[in-house]
């Protein structure tokens, strides 16, 4: 798969891996990817859909006839995963996909993705949030960008928890955990 093609989407969607080189690959999913870029992505909502539709059409046109057909498929959130699995698992990769923050390091361990630092120059990367890079590195490289950062939210009822032991703190005392900027896959 052509790597300018890998970054020009990758840019612009939420976090995305990119197939290593065809030797993962079967015959019938290089001959497949020599004939279309394939993307996978989560089903989403309506406007989340419209979003990667208008990302494909946009890297279309800025690749021209370089492009070549794409073929954009969908997958509802409870098979997604699963169909990339099956997917790894037959040698048949799509070449890009959408794959969740926390995922990323398990898909370089399998040797499922290829790095993407020499894609990007530090300008380039300079757009995206530092926890976005920090979320798609593992070991020190680049595997996937995130048009925005993974979070998680944590919401109680402070009433029965200031009777606990664990406490509850006033709003102005906001909890200050490990730094968000350190990487836990380093």
């Amino acid at each position: 798969m052509d790597g300018v093609a890998a970054a020009a989407i990758s840019a612009g969607w939420s976090i995305l891996g990119v197939c290593n080189d065809d030797s993962s690959l079967t015959a019938a999913g290089r001959e497949r990817s020599r004939r279309a870029l394939r993307i996978w992505a989560h089903h989403g909502q309506e406007a989340e859909k419209a979003a990667v539709r208008g990302i494909v059409a946009a890297y279309e046109c800025a690749m021209g006839t370089e492009a070549g057909p794409v073929e954009l498929s969908f997958f509802p959130d409870q098979q997604y995963t699963e169909r990339l699995s099956i997917a790894a698992a037959a040698g048949d990769m799509p070449d890009v996909f959408e794959v969740d923050g926390p995922l990323v390091a398990r898909f370089v361990d399998a040797g499922l993705v290829a790095p993407l630092d020499h894609l990007f120059s530090a300008r380039d990367l300079d757009d995206f949030l530092p926890s976005v890079r920090i979320q798609g590195s593992v070991r020190g490289h680049l595997y996937a960008l995130g048009a925005f950062d993974s979070a998680a939210a944590l919401y109680f009822d402070r009433r029965p928890s200031r009777k606990r032991v664990y406490g509850c703190r006033q709003r102005q005392q906001a909890f200050r955990g490990p730094s968000s900027s350190t990487p836990a896959n380093a």
